[in-house]
């Protein structure tokens, strides 16, 4: 189940990570610049566990796994969630300034990624398959 850390202290964000969750990170990457109602995400993994910021602006993320459904709003650099494998995750309602780092546990590896999430998706405005 994902979990929302709140980080108290500028200087050890990674190392709190770190201790909070057990893992070291072996990629990380940005996205920005999502045009107006576009999605990001739509996916799972088999093993990699993501942390994502949003160092600006504000994102929604919807995550759904085998017994719930939930949304987060990430909306300051002091947040953390911590996604696990089994959540499929939706990012959407990006802000025109917003910037979403995210750390992941693993290298990039295409055979890692499940695309179809548990059930189908309802959204406001928005169902997906």
């Amino acid at each position: 189940m994902a979990t929302l850390y709140t980080l108290q202290s500028a200087q050890h964000r990674i190392v709190q990570l770190e201790q909070l969750t057990d893992l070291t990170f072996q990629r990380s990457y940005l996205i920005y610049n999502v045009p107006a109602g576009q999605l990001r995400g739509r996916h799972r993994h088999q093993k990699n566990h993501s942390i994502l910021f949003c160092v600006t602006g504000s994102v929604s993320v919807f995550i759904q796994s085998a017994g719930y459904e939930t949304v987060f709003e990430l909306t300051s650099p002091d947040q953390a969630l911590h996604l696990l494998p089994t959540d499929w995750r939706l990012l959407y309602d990006f802000s025109p300034d917003c910037i979403v780092l995210a750390l992941a546990s693993d290298l990039f590896s295409k055979l890692d990624y499940i695309p179809e999430p548990y059930r189908p998706v309802f959204l406001p405005d928005k169902i997906i398959h």
